[in-house]
Order: structure tokens, then sequence, then C-alpha cells
């Protein structure tokens, strides 16, 4: 009976998915798809190329333009006198000469220009300068003719081209970008004698390259081995990384997909640097109206055809469902209501009304172990306020204070008010739950301060904790009790002089925090009834041993059955308490 049930079932369903998802998805979505997709890409990526082509030889004839004129100048004589200071006392009137017309040119070729050019600037080895720069007042400096030649010019005729940089010829206030032509000139020496530096305005470049609208998120870059310009106001996810940077440096393919970008490339012919079109493969498709129309057919065709299918299926699978259905509706008002499981119910249906009737009875226990948890919290946040604010303890230190006023220790009683001014501040914590490691001990040390005063000083501490724990998280008021036990039934029960020593630190992700006091210690016995007593579930009041149960058991309430409260001791020598803490959930807590 069951095998039969099983099988009608999964039959109903395998025939409606498989007939609308295979009709409708794989037919008519995939025909789409793959064919309508691929033509689109084909398309658009023929356009960005041929846009890119387009604009680089724009770019390269506006460049061209400049260097041209630029060239007709260093045809001149006069500018080769100047570099080889060819020039004798009685020709000064002819150096004055050739200065003026090198000035006329670069003025020349400045003005045709000046969309372009930024400035240009004319010097030589013998301290000759040529300065031309009409736009804003800069800093005079002076620049040295060795850190120009640095450069290795005889690669292209004497002529670097340098990236967009920061102008350090026409320094000026607000700082200005540049694309730099340099020229080392040589005289008939063979030595260098001069150069001649042409800025062009990055930002012109840059609107030139903003201006074509290659897709939505797409843009393109001018990239050289020294930089690249361009695309610097571009999302950060749609930017290139240096990686993908050097390979298209150092391939000569025209065009390569690399980190979900389609990536074109034109090489300029004036100085070999690559106009680079960066556009994000999702954009090739995102502009196609006839890819979104045909999508959306096909959409509409398979959710009709899965519309028509579903009312079929609908009468076989759904009649038993809403009779759990009516059952789960009714349950959220009455709880007494059962799950029965009829044998004449599909396999599937007596499974599922099977796992309805096991999750009410768990749900009905796991409400009941929440209000007991949470009348368990409710009391134990309550005794903690109560612990926090201890009336006899500040009865009891008030009165010392009273006492040390009127045996004239002022000095006394006033550091005895101000530890116990930290001490409930600190306790208190401005409502918080969790306080710093440094924290707890500072309060710590203010309750020792204020337990000697009271003790008259019939006992020593230090407090020895690790740096690199210090601003890790920490229940409040986790380690006081500690500390307190130790005084109360550790060093007074000496009756002598006592030393009290607290120590942390951290050691294979745990946090380990310990008390010490060389007080009366415990028997065997003891040790036991201490270690059984502070291991119960439940807090009460009236434990005698209730601060302690109350600090283990908050902290495997927070940081988990990790947490716990170690114990060794030794009648007549030593108690020692670790408090043993996972250090990843303390850090959470920050």
């Amino acid at each position: 009976m069951s095998r039969i049930g099983r099988a009608g079932f999964k039959k109903q369903v395998m025939f409606v998915l498989t007939i609308s998802s295979f009709i409708g998805a794989l037919i008519i979505g995939g025909a789409v798809y793959f064919f309508e997709t691929h033509q689109v890409k084909k398309n658009a990526a023929y356009l960005i190329q041929n846009t890119t082509r387009q604009a680089a030889v724009m770019l390269n004839d506006r460049l061209n333009l400049v260097f041209t004129q630029y060239n007709k100048m260093t045809d001149k004589t006069s500018l080769w006198r100047l570099v080889n200071q060819t020039y004798q006392e009685e020709d000064s009137p002819q150096k004055y000469k050739d200065i003026l017309e090198c000035y006329r040119d670069m003025k020349e070729i400045y003005s045709a220009n000046s969309e372009i050019m930024d400035s240009l600037y004319f010097a030589t080895s013998d301290g000759t300068s040529i300065p031309l720069y009409k736009d804003m007042i800069f800093e005079k400096r002076k620049i040295n003719l060795e850190d120009m030649f640095q450069k290795n010019y005889e690669e292209n005729y004497g002529y670097y081209w340098l990236n967009k940089h920061e102008d350090q010829v026409f320094p000026t206030r607000k700082p200005r970008y540049v694309v730099s032509l340099i020229q080392c000139f040589k005289n008939t020496k063979g030595e260098a004698a001069g150069y001649m530096v042409l800025n062009f305005k990055s930002s012109y470049i840059e609107k030139l390259l903003e201006k074509a609208q290659i897709s939505e998120n797409g843009y393109m870059m001018l990239l050289s081995d020294d930089g690249f310009l361009g695309g610097t106001h571009v999302e950060e996810k749609y930017r290139l990384s240096e990686k993908t940077i050097r390979e298209i440096l150092h391939k000569e393919n025209e065009n390569m997909e690399k980190e979900g970008f389609s990536i074109y490339q034109v090489p300029l012919e004036i100085n070999g640097w690559i106009l680079v079109s960066v556009v994000p493969v999702g954009d090739l498709v995102s502009s196609s109206r006839q890819f979104l129309v045909i999508l959306g057919i096909t959409i509409l065709i398979i959710l009709l055809i899965a519309g028509i299918f579903s009312l079929v299926s609908a009468s076989m699978i759904t009649r038993p469902i809403e009779k759990l259905t009516e059952r789960v509706i009714e349950f959220q008002t009455n709880q007494n209501v059962s799950f029965p499981v009829d044998k004449n119910m599909g396999y599937e249906m007596r499974i599922l009304a099977e796992g309805l009737s096991k999750l009410k009875e768990r749900v009905e226990e796991l409400l009941r172990q929440v209000k007991e948890e949470q009348e368990e919290k409710s009391k134990l946040e309550l005794l903690i306020v109560q612990e926090q604010i201890k009336p006899h303890f500040l009865y009891n230190t008030l009165s010392s204070i009273k006492q040390l006023i009127s045996m004239e220790e002022n000095q006394k009683a006033e550091d005895m008010c101000e530890a116990l001014s930290r001490f409930y501040r600190l306790g208190l914590s401005d409502g918080r739950d969790f306080i710093t490691i440094q924290e707890e001990a500072e309060h710590v040390e203010n309750y020792l301060l204020i337990q000697r005063y009271r003790y008259a000083a019939n006992f020593d501490y230090s407090i020895n904790i690790a740096d690199d724990i210090l601003k890790v998280k920490l229940l409040k008021l986790s380690l006081q009790p500690l500390v307190e036990n130790a005084i109360y039934h550790g060093i007074k029960k000496k009756e002598e002089f006592g030393t009290i020593v607290i120590s942390g630190y951290e050691e294979n992700d745990f946090i380990y925090l310990k008390v010490f006091d060389d007080g009366i210690g415990m028997s065997e016995e003891e040790l036991k009834e201490l270690q059984t007593a502070v291991g119960r579930g439940k807090v009460r009041e009236e434990s005698n041993h209730f601060g302690l149960r109350n600090v283990n058991h908050r902290l495997k309430l927070y940081f988990g059955e990790e947490a716990k409260l170690v114990f060794e001791s030794t009648y007549g020598m030593y108690t020692q308490v670790t408090m043993v803490l996972p250090k990843t959930k303390g850090e959470k807590e920050c």
C-alpha cells in the first residue's frame, strides 16, 4: 500500500515539473538566450571596438598636430645655437634674438592649441630657460638637468612621453596634472645640453575620453608603462586590477575578457600608448531592447504553460494538504489539536502528518524550557543587582570611613571614599552586561583597597594581567566574587598576614584569569563539596556558595559549556580559582 501511494504522488509531481520546465524554459528560453544573446553581444562588441578606433584616431591626430608644429620649431638654427652655446661675448645681441624667436615659436604653439596645451618649458645647461605658462601664477623652482636626463631618450629619437602626473616644472598651490612630452637636446659633442617640456592638459584628454559613451558602465583609459589616464571617476567594482593592466601592456591582443570585463585596445601611433575600452560583460546585452522583448514574451509563455498544468495538478495534490492546513491553523489558537495519521493517505502525506505531530510535541517542550530559562534568568538578574549594591558591604565601608575620620586619618578616609566611588561606578557600568578585563581588574583593585583599609592591611595583593587581553570583553562582576571568596574564606580564616595574586593570560585561544591566595585552604572533602555545589545548574540565593555558583552559571549561559571555573586547594597552604573563557566568544562581545 505504501509503495503504491509513494509512486503515485511522485509521478504526479514529476509530470507537472517536467512538462512545464522542459517546454517553457528549455525550448523557448534556451533558444532565445543562446542565439539572440550571442548576436546582441557580437553587435555590441563591434560598435564598441569601432568607437575605440575612432577615439584613438582623433586623439592621435590632436597630439600629432602639436607635435608637427613643435618639429618645425626644433628645425630652426636659433634653438640649436642656444643648445650648442656657440656665442662669444660680442654675440650677446644674437643670443637675445634667438631667445625671443624661440619664445615666439613656443607662444605660437601654445596659442594655436590652448585648449590642450598647459605649458611649455625650454632650458639649456648654461642656465638659459624660457618658461611659457599663462593660466596661473606658479612658483619658481630650479630644475636639475641631470634629473631630466635620467630617462632613456635614445629609444625614441630623443623623445620621452610621460603619462598623467603632477606638474613639477610649473608648480602651483593647487596641484595640476599634465601629460608631458620631453625632448633631450645634445650638442655637437654628443653631450646633453638642453631639453624641452611640452605639458598637455590631462583634464582635456580625460574629457575627450569621457565623451565617448561606449556603454552604461564602460569607460576608456590611456595606458602606458608609467601609468594611466582616465577611469578615475569609475566605481571601484568596475576598475581593472593592476595585474590586468600589466597584462594589457605586455600583450598585443586587440580584445580579451578578464575579471568580468570585455577589453578592447588600440595603440596610438604617435607614442605607442594603448587606448583601452573597458566594458562589463553584462553591459553588452543590457541595451538590447529586442532581447528584453523576446525574453519578456518567453517568460509570459512559460508562465502560461506553468499555469495551465498547475490548474490540472492542483486538484490532485492539494486536497490532503488542505486538511493538514486546517489543523495547523486551528493549532495556532488551540494547542490541544492533534494530527491524526490516516492509512489511506499517500506516503508523503503520512510522513508530513507524523512530522507535524512530533513538531507539536517539540514546540510544547521548547516553550516549557524557554519559560523556565526566562524565570531563571530574571531571578539571576535580580540577584546580580542585589550583588552590585551589597548593603552590608556599603554599611561596613561607611562605618570604616567614619572611624578613620574620628581618628583624624583624613587622607586614608579620602582614599577610601574615592575607592568606594570608583568601585560602584565600575560595578554599575551604565547598565552594561559586558566590560573589558581592564575595567574588571580596576573594579577588583578598588575592592581590595577598601578591604585592606577595613582589615588594617592584614593582607597584600598584586594584579598581573597580560596587555594583549586587557581589551577582551568579560561579564561584569566575574572576578570580584572570586576575590571576595579569597578574603573571607581564605585570608580571614588564616588569622595572619596573607597574599592575594590575580593574574591573566591567553593560551591556545583561551583566556585564563586566576585568583590565588595563601590562606587557610581546603581539605579534599571541602574541595569536592565546593566543586559539586558550583557545578549545579540552578542558582539559589540561600546557597553557601552563591557568589561562585552565580559566576559559573553566568559564564556558561553567555560563553557556552567551554567556559568554567577550576578549583585547586591544599589545606593550610593555598587556594587558586581559575576562570577559563573561549577567546573568540569574548571578542565577539566587544
